[in-house]
């Protein structure tokens, strides 16, 4: 085994343990949270997701990634990264402060005021672990920024969790996000040995900008086209309607960006090491998109069928206006891991331009599509949601062909199969659950996943598809190498 998979295989292993720790935490902070709070209250939260997220990505301005590519970095240029973002965030927090304001005249919502200004001390605390963050995954120590992101969570949990007992209402949701961001940068202080020197230095700052401007660029245009529909559906309709339309997001966020967060975070700096051997880039792409499709396929579709009972059993019923949503959401998931590391092959080979422009030219057909939508309600708007993640497959695809010649074709051929066999057993065990309607939601719940998991892994198993035995035999090695004995 070389070397660099040795450093792949243990970073995906740490990477799996703190990143599916960390969304357990929150996972179970928000049923908390959903349980005691209002559609309402969530609304209010999601109206600020689009703002939020735009000065997250102004903070980085694409240095982040920038360190993380670098092949030779020095500790002058790491530290002109953490003033530059230090004070960004500073700027951006003073001017949110004035900012309050107009965005709560925009959505006709007075409250918006002092949780906008309250709300924006995020940019600060962020701005204070991005470089220790980078750093880390540069060096593939997902371990500690596992440990940072888990204890964060747990601690803010329980800081929200008590006001919302308490009656704080939204004031639970904005703290907690608050401080997730202090305690997570916090953390990282404690655990990284990294400190800033007091030197700045403009011109090693210019020398990460070519690569570094095209991904802030990019990124902000994801931050303002990924969350364009939620600015709409708050100026367009209530909050309460933004709320059921923000949980089912998030719900269907959870597992597509746990699966592909871990898959990215390790193969951007271990891909971006071997940028220069394009044979070995394209063989350890296609067996990593392998790989995350067994897995992210049966989940997506299987929280299709089985999202009515598993609203209910997690958030009550009076969440049920959700599920519509949430199903349509599930359709999108299911490609999120095909974009996102066809998206990492053009960072990785250090093609900031291509993903620029690609980026670009998808958000501009996002907009199109969503002033199109809009005016036909919620409904609309997620199914033109559908035809653009289908339309950016292609074109994300298009380069990954022109970088490693492995175009949508080659992949496709590689994943039908689980996209395939997903749908029936999801389609069986939805049809298993119409004939127990009568059951409690927890029983239909284990019921679907019990017969679904079965169909997918049994079939999957027996007829060896897309190596699944192999890569099962390959897992075991690597977590009880003395005892492993597939048949």
């Amino acid at each position: 085994m070389s070397d660099l998979t040795h450093k792949i295989i243990r970073a995906v292993k740490w990477n799996l343990a703190g990143t599916l720790g960390n969304q357990l935490a929150q996972f179970l902070v928000g049923i908390i949270l959903v349980r005691l709070l209002t559609p309402a209250e969530f609304g209010l939260v999601a109206m600020l997701n689009i703002f939020m997220s735009i000065a997250a990505v102004a903070v980085d301005s694409g240095y982040g990634s920038a360190l993380i590519q670098k092949q030779d970095l020095a500790p002058i240029e790491e530290s002109s990264v953490f003033f530059f973002n230090l004070g960004i965030a500073f700027i951006l927090y003073i001017l949110f402060w004035f900012l309050a304001v107009p965005i709560a005249v925009f959505y006709r919502e007075p409250d918006l005021v002092p949780i906008t200004r309250v709300l924006s001390f995020v940019f600060i605390s962020n701005a204070l672990g991005l470089v220790q963050n980078s750093l880390l995954s540069r060096q593939l120590d997902f371990k500690t920024l596992g440990k940072a992101n888990i204890l964060s969570t747990i601690l803010s949990g329980i800081i929200g969790v008590v006001m919302a007992f308490r009656g704080c209402g939204v004031w639970s949701l904005v703290v907690y996000s608050v401080f997730n961001a202090l305690s997570y940068s916090a953390l990282l202080w404690v655990f990284s040995a990294w400190r800033p020197i007091w030197a700045f230095s403009r011109s090693s700052m210019r020398s990460m900008f070519s690569y570094g401007s095209k991904l802030f660029f990019s990124g902000l245009l994801w931050a303002i086209f990924d969350k364009l529909d939620l600015l709409f559906i708050g100026r367009m309709f209530s909050k309460t309607a933004l709320g059921y339309y923000s949980r089912a997001q998030i719900t269907q966020k959870l597992p597509t960006l746990s699966l592909s967060t871990i898959v990215s975070n390790v193969t951007f700096p271990a891909y971006s090491s071997i940028q220069d051997d394009r044979v070995r880039l394209r063989e350890g792409y296609r067996k990593t998109i392998i790989a995350v499709s067994i897995v992210a396929f049966p989940i997506m579709f299987g929280l299709l069928a089985v999202s009515k009972p598993l609203f209910v059993v997690l958030f009550t019923e009076k969440w049920l206006p959700s599920v519509p949503y949430f199903r349509i959401l599930c359709i999108v998931g299911s490609l999120y891991h095909l974009h996102t590391l066809n998206l990492n092959v053009m960072k990785a080979s250090g093609r900031s331009d291509l993903f620029l422009l690609l980026e670009a030219t998808k958000k501009f057909l996002i907009f199109m599509v969503l002033i199109i939508t809009c005016r036909f309600g919620i409904t609309a708007i997620l199914w033109g949601q559908v035809a653009v993640s289908i339309i950016s497959l292609f074109l994300n695809t298009y380069y990954t062909r022109a970088i490693i010649n492995y175009g949508l074709r080659h992949q496709l051929a590689d994943i039908w199969q689980f996209i395939a066999l997903s749908a029936v057993a999801a389609g069986i065990a939805y049809f298993v659950d119409s004939r127990f309607i009568g059951l409690s939601n927890y029983i239909r719940v284990l019921l679907m996943m019990v017969v679904g998991g079965s169909i997918y892994c049994g079939i999957a198993y027996r007829l060896n598809i897309g190596g699944s035995v192999d890569m099962l035999k390959r897992i075991l090695s690597h977590i009880r190498p003395e005892k492993v004995s597939v048949h």
